[in-house]
């Protein structure tokens, strides 16, 4: 209770997700979002505009990981 969860995956994907009531917003980021390392920081400078102050890797593949280390929450 009182938590909200947002959901980040690639393109195509989030259409399965779309729709479902326990997710605030999904997020659909392209593939060339994860090929580099200045990519993937740039990505987590957006999200940590958007606020969040937890991250949970569903993935644990070793892009989500540089992703979640570069997270300041």
């Amino acid at each position: 209770q009182g938590i909200e969860v947002d959901f980040l995956t690639l393109k195509p994907f989030g259409e399965v997700f779309k729709f479902d009531k326990r997710l605030r917003k999904v997020f659909e980021v392209e593939k060339k979002e994860f090929k580099t390392l200045s990519s993937i920081m740039n990505l987590a400078k957006r999200l940590e505009n958007e606020g969040y102050d937890c991250i949970f890797d569903l993935h644990g593949v070793l892009k989500t990981f540089i992703l979640g280390k570069f997270l300041s929450f």
